[in-house]
C-alpha cells in the first residue's frame, strides 16, 4: 500500500477470531466468512484470499532474518520501512512474545538508528495494554539510546508513580 508492504497476521485467541499487528481486533462473525471488528471493519474469507479494511492480502510465510536483510540493503527506503517494522513487532509480540518482538525490533536498530524512535512506539503499544514491565524496558533502552529523548524520561516518571 503506498509502496510500503503492511503486514497483518489472523489467530485464535481465547476460542476468538483475531487479526493484529500493532493492535489486536477481535473478529465478530456475521456470515459465513464475514466477519467485523468493533470499530466497523469488514474482515472477509474468500477463496484463496483475505480482504481486511476492503484491502486484498495476500499470504505469506514470513522469514524474518530475510526481512532484516533486506532492510538493510534497502536503507533508503528507512521511512517506507518503519511502520512495516513496527507491524512485523507488534504481529511477533502478539504471537510469539515480548522477547521474540523485542529482539527483533533491536535487529533493526542495529542496521540504522532512524529505527530507534520504534522503542518508543513499542513501549506505548504495551503501555497502552497494561505491559508495564515490557513498556520499561523498551524506554529504558531508548533512554541509554537517547539519554535526553523526553518521552522516555516522561514515560519512566510514569512508570514510577
Amino acid at each position: 500500500m503506498y509502496g510500503s508492504s503492511y503486514y497483518a497476521a489472523i489467530g485464535v485467541f481465547n476460542g476468538h477470531l483475531y487479526i493484529y499487528n500493532t493492535a489486536k481486533l477481535k473478529l465478530e462473525k456475521y456470515t459465513d466468512n464475514l466477519y467485523f471488528t468493533a470499530d466497523g471493519e469488514s474482515f472477509e474469507l474468500r477463496d484463496h484470499e483475505i480482504r481486511y479494511a476492503n484491502v486484498k492480502y495476500t499470504k505469506a510465510n514470513l522469514n524474518f532474518d530475510e526481512l532484516l536483510i533486506e532492510i538493510k540493503e534497502n536503507e533508503h527506503k528507512k521511512r517506507v520501512f518503519k511502520g512495516s517494522i513496527m507491524q512485523l513487532v507488534g504481529i511477533l509480540y502478539w504471537s510469539k512474545g515480548f522477547t521474540d518482538a523485542f529482539s527483533f525490533l533491536l535487529k533493526t536498530i542495529e542496521i540504522n538508528d532512524f529505527y530507534k524512535a520504534n522503542l518508543e512506539t513499542f513501549g506505548n503499544l504495551l503501555f497502552f495494554n497494561r505491559d508495564i514491565k515490557n513498556a520499561k524496558i523498551c524506554f529504558e533502552k531508548l533512554k541509554i539510546l537517547d539519554e535526553n529523548n523526553e518521552k522516555a524520561i516522561e514515560m519512566l516518571d510514569k512508570i514510577k508513580a
